[in-house]
C-alpha cells in the first residue's frame, strides 16, 4: 500500500481512499507527481536485474560456442584416429582418447557413471599432450637410418628404380617381370627392417641384391657400400688382431708411415696373403674395400703396391718382395 499528500491539507493520504481523513475531502485529489516518484523502482536494483540478464545471456552463448567447438574438434581427432589406424596405432588410440574429452555425449555419459567434472583448463592441457603424443608416434614410425622402409622418400625419389634390364633371376609367372621385381624388392626391404644394423654382413648381400635389381638406385648404392666398409673394417680388424697375436703362422709385414704432401698418413700390412691399408689412423681396411680414391689412389699389380697423392701427383711405389722402397724404409715382423 502506497500514501500520498492531498493537495489540499498536504497530509498523508492513502492512494485508495475516498476521502482525506485530515481536511475531510471527498476523493482528494492526490499529487500524481508523488505517485509517479514512489512508483518508480530503485535504480540499483534494475542495474543489477540487468546485470544478471546479461551475464545469463552471456553464459548461454559461451555455452553454445563451446558444445561446437567441442563437436568439431571432437569429430576431427576421431577421423584423425581413424587415419592413425593405418600407421601407428598408439597414435590411433591417443586420436580417440583426445575425441573422448571433447564429445558431449561421452563426456555426459562420463559424469553420469562417476560424478566427475573435468575443468576445462585440465581437458584443453590433456588433449594438447595427446596432440602432442599423436605426432611424435606418427614421426616415430619413420626409417632409422640402418634399416630399409619400402616408403621411404629418399628411396622413392632415387634417380632411377626401374629394373635393369640384364636381371632375370626372378622370371615373371602370371604377373610382368617388373612387377615380380618390383615384389621381390618390397620382400628384401622388409626382411631388411628385422636385420640389425650391427650386421653388416647380411645388410650387404640384402642390399647388394637390390643393387644387382635397381643399379641406378643411389639409395641402395649408398646403403650397400656403407654395410660392405663396415663388413670390412671388422674382419681386418680382427685379422690384424690376430697376426699381432704372432701365432707364427702369420706373417706380417708393416710399413713405417708414409706423409703425402697432402698431410695423409699411410700404413700397410700383409697378413696371411691379405693386404690392408690405414689412411690417417682411421682403422685397418682391406685395399680392395677402400673406396676413398679420389685422396689416394692404389694399383696391385706383380707384388707391388703403388700409391699417388692426388694432390701432389707424387707416386710411392713398394717392392715387397725385395723389401725395397723408393721413399721410404718396408721392414718385416714375424
Amino acid at each position: 500500500m502506497m500514501d500520498v499528500k492531498c493537495k489540499e491539507c498536504h497530509g498523508s493520504v492513502d492512494t485508495k481512499a475516498k476521502f482525506c481523513s485530515h481536511c475531510g475531502v471527498s476523493e482528494p485529489s492526490i499529487n500524481t507527481e508523488d505517485v509517479r516518484i514512489q512508483g518508480r523502482p530503485d535504480s540499483e536494483s534494475f542495474e543489477s536485474t540487468q546485470s544478471n540478464l546479461t551475464r545469463k545471456q552471456r553464459a548461454s552463448w559461451f555455452e553454445v560456442a563451446s558444445t561446437v567447438f567441442c563437436w568439431i574438434f571432437g569429430v576431427l581427432f576421431f577421423l584423425l584416429g581413424l587415419l592413425c589406424l593405418v600407421v601407428s596405432l598408439q597414435g590411433a588410440l591417443l586420436s580417440f582418447l583426445a575425441a573422448a574429452l571433447l564429445l558431449p555425449p561421452i563426456r555426459n555419459k562420463f559424469y553420469n557413471r562417476t560424478n566427475i567434472t573435468i575443468k576445462p583448463v585440465l581437458r584443453l592441457s590433456a588433449i594438447l599432450f595427446l596432440f602432442i603424443g599423436v605426432i611424435f608416434f606418427m614421426i616415430g614410425q619413420g626409417t632409422p637410418t640402418e634399416y630399409a622402409n619400402p616408403e621411404d622418400p629418399e628411396l622413392l625419389t632415387s634417380e632411377n628404380n626401374s629394373p635393369s634390364p640384364e636381371m632375370k633371376d626372378y622370371p615373371a609367372t602370371e604377373a610382368t617381370e617388373a612387377e615380380e621385381i618390383e615384389k621381390r624388392k618390397n620382400q628384401l626391404l622388409l626382411e631388411l627392417r628385422g636385420i640389425p644394423a650391427s650386421q653388416y654382413a647380411q645388410n650387404e648381400k640384402k642390399y647388394n641384391e637390390l643393387v644387382n635389381l635397381f643399379p641406378d638406385n643411389t639409395f641402395f648404392l649408398k646403403k650397400r657400400d656403407f654395410y660392405r666398409s663396415k663388413r670390412a673394417e671388422k674382419e681386418a680388424k680382427q685379422l690384424v688382431k690376430e697376426g699381432d697375436r704372432g701365432n707364427g703362422e702369420s706373417r706380417v709385414n708393416f710399413i713405417e708411415n708414409y706423409t703425402c704432401k697432402s698431410g695423409y698418413s699411410i700404413m700397410l700390412r700383409h697378413i696371411d696373403d691379405k693386404d690392408f691399408i690405414q689412411i690417417n689412423g682411421t682403422g685397418w681396411l682391406p685395399v680392395a674395400e677402400y673406396n676413398d680414391w679420389s685422396l689416394i689412389e692404389t694399383v696391385y699389380e706383380n707384388n707391388r703396391w703403388k700409391f699417388r697423392d692426388q694432390a701432389s701427383s707424387r707416386g710411392l711405389l713398394l717392392n715387397v718382395e725385395s723389401d725395397q722402397s723408393y721413399t721410404c724404409k718396408w721392414t718385416h715382423n714375424y
